[in-house]
């Protein structure tokens, strides 16, 4: 879909958008650590984004239920909330699912 370059691009500029964001507004000391985003993890977020668009589901959280009671994703096999949450929040400008 993307070549590497976009990527690239894309994971750069959202890294720099959190650094920005953490400088500007320092996190409380309790708040998860962020670590940079890789393509890997970029690539992953945007495949869960374009889930989220084919599977409704009423609160963001419920993609990441572990128990089987009506449903369950594998969205914990692919990525963590919390990482998922900061991914979103750094590349909330560039992306529509955050």
């Amino acid at each position: 879909m993307w070549d590497d370059e976009m990527w690239d691009r894309l994971t750069t500029e959202s890294n720099r958008y959190a650094t920005q964001q953490r400088t500007a507004h320092p996190p409380p000391p309790l708040a998860a650590r962020w670590t940079d985003a890789t393509n890997d993890s970029m690539k992953a977020f945007i495949g869960l984004c374009f889930s989220m668009g084919i599977l409704k589901l009423p609160r963001r959280h419920l993609y990441w239920r572990t128990t089987k009671w009506l449903l369950k994703t594998n969205f914990p096999l692919v990525m963590a909330r919390n990482k998922f949450d900061q991914i979103s929040a750094s590349a909330g400008q560039h992306c529509a699912c955050s």
